[in-house]
């Protein structure tokens, strides 16, 4: 009997610990799917910070049913939205906290997403070989992840990030392959637009951009993008830049508006930055001056603060990197002298943006004087080169009707002609001087003869026998000869 009762009690005991653990892996799953799949899903319907407070309020109920792998991705979610916002400092800090706790995680993915959230941060901070360094790290990851949708989602998502920032370190061959990479696995819109984007600034290929940014804008009218601003702001500025390229102002501004409005909805302040320098272009191209530099001033506001963000980021990011070298005494005694190295240049650097500062302001008030001198020196010279293109058309047409005042309007237009000839000659007739006139304004022999009644033939004598006055010899072109007097 008391043997029944031991075999009932580890029975019990033992389904009990089952079920437990069924129930507990049902709920991580639960949380996975929340943070990697709802996450995205709501993204662009509700605000970061309402993003984020989502996140932190899942990453506590991960602390509270200890699931760490839940709280690392809700970190890193976090800190997606914090550099998608330029909270650089904030970003590294969840970071931080996100790589801490996955020491004693064994999960592909996790490393992976820590990592890729690393290199977007430090890349958005202006560290662009940092980022790519972070990047292959995540990419190492993910291939180690088993082949699923989710191993082709996070490796195009690190192909198509990588690209850029290789695009940034000016390894345009290794961004194209990378772009290629990401769009044979999941061809996504962003990255499409990205290529179109390469064969419109880096190998200008209009049919080439044309072609990638039609499939973009197909691959747009999914559901799942369609409500993604970042995409569509993105994709419309790049678009816009390929039209300012093929000299199509107005075009470019349409879209550009366009953009505006999306741009605005997304408030990324990158994207914003990158609009308002290709409008000043624009309206530059269209020769609206006000709104030129209204989007210049609106760009160099934008930027400045970037820039505060980035300096407060980039302390950060040594204190990281910093504190990374610090293990081990062996690492420590080895990159002692580079870390000093490091932190001087950084003081360096630091003390150069100081100085930077100062004569950027100094130069942008220098700029917008000599740019206001600029305006009004091309006003006169396009006044001038109007009356030069309109007193050309005029001897032109007095040529063509045999006008006897074509000499005379010819000397006033081109005052030093009669006399370097009648240097070479001065004993040549007035007529010979108007064929002369002629053979300077580009006419072929026929068009002459036809101009002043005369043959074909008649004409060739006569450039023939000034040749010989002139001592031109005949294997040298008469036009040519002509110009270089």
């Amino acid at each position: 009997m008391k043997y029944l009762f031991r075999n009932l009690f580890f029975k019990i005991f033992f389904l009990f610990f089952i079920s437990t653990n069924l129930f507990s892996q049902y709920v991580n799953k639960e949380i996975d799917s929340l943070l990697i799949i709802e996450n995205e899903r709501i993204r662009n319907q509700i605000s970061s910070e309402q993003l984020i407070d989502w996140n932190k309020k899942i990453a506590i109920r991960c602390i509270n049913e200890k699931y760490t792998k839940g709280e690392i991705l809700a970190y890193a979610n976090i800190a997606n939205s914090l550099w998608g916002n330029q909270k650089y400092k904030e970003s590294l800090f969840f970071l931080q906290k996100a790589e801490k706790k996955s020491e004693n995680v064994n999960d592909a993915y996790v490393k992976g997403k820590i990592y890729i959230e690393y290199a977007q941060t430090y890349h958005y901070m202006g560290l662009s070989d940092l980022a790519h360094k972070y990047c292959n790290s995540s990419l190492n990851y993910f291939l180690k992840m088993p082949n699923n949708i989710m191993r082709k989602r996070a490796l195009t998502y690190a192909y198509g990030c990588n690209a850029i920032y290789l695009y940034a370190l000016k390894k345009n061959d290794d961004a194209l392959k990378s772009l290629k990479n990401a769009t044979r696995i999941i061809p996504n819109p962003l990255d499409v637009s990205n290529i179109g984007y390469h064969y419109t600034d880096i190998e200008y290929n209009k049919d080439s951009a044309n072609f990638y940014f039609n499939k973009a804008f197909k691959l747009l009218e999914q559901p799942n993008y369609k409500i993604n601003y970042y995409f569509n702001a993105a994709i419309l500025i790049e678009y816009a830049n390929l039209k300012q390229k093929e000299n199509n102002p107005n075009e470019a501004l349409k879209i550009l508006n366009k953009a505006l409005i999306i741009t605005q909805k997304s408030k990324n302040k990158t994207l914003l930055l990158n609009l308002y320098s290709l409008m000043s272009d624009v309206y530059k191209n269209l020769n609206d001056i006000k709104k030129e530099q209204k989007y210049l001033n609106e760009y160099y506001c934008l930027k400045d603060s970037i820039d505060i963000e980035n300096k407060k980021g980039i302390n950060i990011a040594v204190d990281e990197l910093y504190n990374k070298d610090k293990k081990g005494k062996e690492i420590i005694s080895k990159k002692n002298k580079s870390l000093k190295i490091l932190i001087l240049c950084i003081l360096v650097v630091l003390i150069g943006l100081i100085i930077l500062l100062f004569f950027y302001y100094k130069r942008k008030k220098e700029f917008l004087n000599r740019f206001s001198e600029i305006q009004e020196y091309k006003a006169k010279n396009d006044d001038l080169e109007k009356k030069v293109n309109e007193s050309f058309i005029e001897i032109i047409k007095l040529a063509k009707e045999n006008h006897p005042n074509f000499y005379t309007r010819f000397q006033e237009i081109y005052p030093d002609f009669q006399r370097k000839i009648l240097a070479i000659n001065p004993n040549l007739q007035n007529s010979e001087l108007v064929l002369l006139a002629y053979i300077y304004l580009n006419f072929e022999t026929k068009e002459i003869a036809d101009y002043i009644y005369k043959s074909p033939k008649t004409i060739q004598n006569r450039k023939h026998n000034l040749r010989k006055k002139l001592n031109i010899s005949s294997s040298e072109d008469f036009y040519v000869w002509l110009k270089a007097l």
